[in-house]
């Protein structure tokens, strides 16, 4: 915290003058200045602070600590933060005066301001040990989880172990975004919404990443136990054929839309650099938003790989079929509107996936699940990198475009003085006092 300084010297006509300063930034008002209080709060042009003064042998001296600020223009230098600390902002603000619970008062007892709270429900923030110990708890409870759906597995059926698994994760979530469970992930700047933000469920770039995580590790259950256990659908009527061949095509053509627009939200509507070009744009949000799109790249294609896999047994020519439903299918969701693809994202959306579902069913570039061949994954890896790559060129083209716009839009209302804009933004930054004092002319 910075304290200004000012001292003035009173010449005979017992007028001030300032001789000495340590700040640039600020300079008491006339309020300040002409005040019988040796102490108290005051609202400057930049921000709330609380002033002191001596007056002795015709020398003045003044010091504002500040509190908070509050500058009429607000960008990425300039913010109307708490000095002490910018949290505080979130959950209180600062109001001259004094209150019945929540006021500041002097080592003498004079009030000085009070701080009103924003919203109600606030929780204490948790501190670093306490994070990590229900962190490793809640790690702990997942594990018994996986355990128990492996014991299942072996004991019972497959099925139980799946809905036992894919139920509990469902219901914890849920829970998690009801209730401060294991606690309130908003204090965690990983899950702020200034940073990403998309609707109710991708809240936060924390909560896409915890359900990315989940995602895939319920694919990677289903899939291992499937091999491990040499499971097979037992079909023995064509009515139960096609209802497997359309409950197939459902769900790729569902994971794939959703994936596409889990993708592009994550470029288009958040504050991350993904622009590897220039390499000190990226920041551990970038880290984290590169791990969220590999597991949606890893869950995506062990995902359709096991369908196939289910599949497969039951069509000996499975491409044909699968590749005429999925199209149906794809082309069916597109007109109904399924998920916030539209225009030419969502026909190449779907050519994209047309191509997956052909490399997908070459033998030769198959993955089995008890072994990773490295030149089979070495092309998995470049064709959804690619892939991805592609995404964020479009996106990053398109969010730089917007961009553009909104500074020429700015440019174009700063060039009139009169516009309607900076009017505004004039009076909304004029003090009470000053505003009472020129009501007549105002009015």
């Amino acid at each position: 915290m910075s304290i200004s300084g000012f001292s003035y010297i009173k010449n005979d006509s017992g007028s001030l003058r300032l001789t000495l300063w340590n700040s640039q930034y600020v300079l008491p008002d006339s309020g300040i200045i002409n005040s019988t209080a040796n102490a108290g709060f005051a609202q400057l042009l930049n921000g709330f602070y609380v002033w002191n003064k001596q007056d002795s042998a015709g020398l003045l001296s003044i010091s504002l600590v500040p509190v908070k600020w509050n500058y009429i223009v607000v960008n990425d230098y300039l913010k109307n933060d708490f000095v002490n600390d910018a949290k505080i902002g979130l959950y209180y603000d600062i109001f001259p005066g004094q209150s019945k619970n929540s006021t500041i008062k002097t080592v003498n007892g004079t009030p000085l301001f009070y701080m009103k709270e924003k919203r109600s429900g606030i929780s204490i923030g948790d501190n670093i040990y306490s994070i990590i110990c229900k962190m490793t708890g809640s790690l702990l409870i997942l594990l018994f989880v996986h355990l128990c759906a492996i014991y299942l597995s072996v004991k019972r059926r497959f099925l139980t172990a799946f809905i036992f698994l894919a139920s509990t994760i469902i219901f914890l979530r849920i829970l998690s975004y009801l209730l401060p469970i294991p606690f309130n992930l908003r204090q965690l700047e990983l899950f702020d919404p200034t940073i990403y933000s998309s609707n109710f469920i991708l809240r936060s770039l924390g909560d896409l990443l915890i359900n990315a995580v989940l995602f895939v590790w319920i694919v990677i259950f289903v899939r291992t136990q499937l091999h491990q256990k040499n499971i097979r659908f037992t079909l023995t009527t064509n009515y139960q054929r096609w209802i497997l061949l359309v409950t197939t095509s459902v769900i790729i053509v569902a994971a794939t839309l959703v994936g596409g627009t889990v993708i592009r939200s994550l470029i288009a509507d958040s504050q991350i650099s993904f622009n590897v070009i220039n390499f000190f744009s990226l920041n551990f949000y970038s880290v984290i938003g590169l791990v969220i799109l590999c597991c949606i790249a890893i869950g995506y294609y062990f995902l359709c790989q096991t369908m196939v896999f289910l599949l497969k047994p039951h069509f000996p020519k499975i491409f044909p079929v699968l590749y005429l439903a999925v199209c149906i299918t794809g082309l069916l969701a597109l007109t109904l509107g399924f998920g916030s693809l539209i225009g030419s994202f969502a026909i190449y959306t779907l050519i994209w996936l047309m191509c997956f579902l052909f490399l997908l069913n070459t033998d030769y570039l198959d993955l089995l699940a008890s072994r990773i061949v490295s030149s089979k994954m070495v092309f998995w890896i470049f064709f959804f990198s690619v892939s991805i790559t592609s995404i964020i060129i479009s996106e990053n083209n398109r969010k730089e475009l917007r961009n553009r716009n909104h500074y020429a839009e700015i440019l174009a209302t700063k060039v009139d003085p009169a516009s309607q804009p900076i009017l505004n933004s004039m009076l909304t930054n004029f003090r009470l006092d000053f505003l009472a004092g020129n009501f007549e002319r105002l009015k």
